[in-house]
């Protein structure tokens, strides 16, 4: 089979990898709807529509998958939080190669910029709506249960989520983007 030539549309599509990268990435079977964590992933989610367009397919969906907790402030949420993640990213870097992860990754994943939507319900709705905004999403997925997270824990941050964090997101979003 021709390289670069899809399995199942028989159509291809080269486009540039966005910098700092100077090969081509070869766009195959395109047809599946697409899923991000963060605002890291912009080039690639800009690169998946470019790719759909010069394939003459239809535009497909981008969802947000992530890992979160809410509690009522950021202080409360990032300590609970902590080391139920630690423990987790900790197994899997075990089986992958990864180093332990540490307190300043942690952080950083907390950013607005981060990974983590941990945090109080505003601080949560306000980091997911900016990267729906930034990615061009139409879905957010909260992974709400991790490692040995406590039960009672994870249903107070799955009822914030739903009742506070939910309906701030649609509110953000609803608002008109400011023009710089």
């Amino acid at each position: 089979m021709e390289k670069g030539t899809a399995l199942f549309t028989g159509k291809r599509a080269a486009l540039p990898v966005p910098p700092p990268r100077r090969t081509r990435y070869w766009a195959t079977e395109l047809s599946e709807a697409l899923t991000l964590n963060s605002a890291a992933f912009a080039p690639f989610s800009r690169l998946y529509r470019q790719a759909l367009t010069q394939l003459e397919l239809p535009q497909q969906p981008i969802a947000m998958h992530s890992p979160g907790f809410v509690a009522e402030t950021d202080a409360e949420a990032a300590e609970r939080y902590w080391p139920y993640h630690k423990a987790v990213t900790d197994r899997l870097g075990r089986e992958r190669g990864w180093p332990p992860l540490d307190a300043a990754q942690y952080q950083a994943g907390l950013s607005a910029g981060g990974s983590l939507y941990v945090g109080s319900p505003e601080t949560v709705a306000r980091k997911i709506a900016r990267n729906m905004r930034i990615l061009g999403v139409s879905r957010f997925d909260m992974r709400y249960a991790t490692g040995r997270l406590p039960h009672e824990d994870m249903m107070r941050s799955i009822e914030l989520y739903g009742t506070r964090v939910a309906p701030r997101v649609r509110e953000l979003l609803a608002e008109p983007v400011p023009v710089p």
